[in-house]
């Protein structure tokens, strides 16, 4: 009775490494596609906070334009006076 529990247990072994090491290996699979999308989305999102910034520099050179313009006819108004 001893020998087949031994044998038994021998036998369940490497199953359960090969299984444990699946589970580890799509562990690592399955981190680094995270780490990939994690880093596709964070160049997406690069991306997009340059396109806005570029977008609110643009307006706000065309509103210092208008203050500016403003500026010159208020000056003109005054010295008219």
């Amino acid at each position: 009775m001893g020998n087949s529990t031994k044998s038994k247990k021998a036998a369940t072994e490497p199953s359960i490494s090969n299984f444990l090491s699946g589970v580890v290996g799509n562990t690592k699979d399955l981190v680094d596609n995270l780490i990939e999308n994690v880093e596709s989305a964070e160049k997406s999102a690069r991306k997009g906070v340059s396109k806005i910034a570029k977008q609110d520099i643009k307006n706000l050179r065309k509103q210092t334009e208008n203050l500016n313009d403003q500026v010159k006819k208020l000056s003109k108004v005054t010295k008219a006076k």
